[in-house]
């Protein structure tokens, strides 16, 4: 995961094989700038699961 600035704001580029995906940035980010990432997508947003722990702090 890396950030990247655009002119609507700040977003987490999370790269995934070929793909990636853009999420709005939250601060809970900072320290987890080019760490490992994984998300669950449920209903009302997606649960993030932030380093190489199995469970880590939730970003909504």
């Amino acid at each position: 995961m890396r950030a990247v600035e655009m002119t609507s704001g700040r977003h987490a580029l999370i790269e995934r094989s070929r793909d990636f995906t853009l999420v709005p940035w939250r601060s809970v980010l900072d320290r987890h700038v080019g760490k490992s990432v994984s998300g669950i997508m449920r209903d009302g947003g997606i649960n993030w699961t932030l380093g190489r722990q199995r469970s880590g702090p939730s970003v909504s």
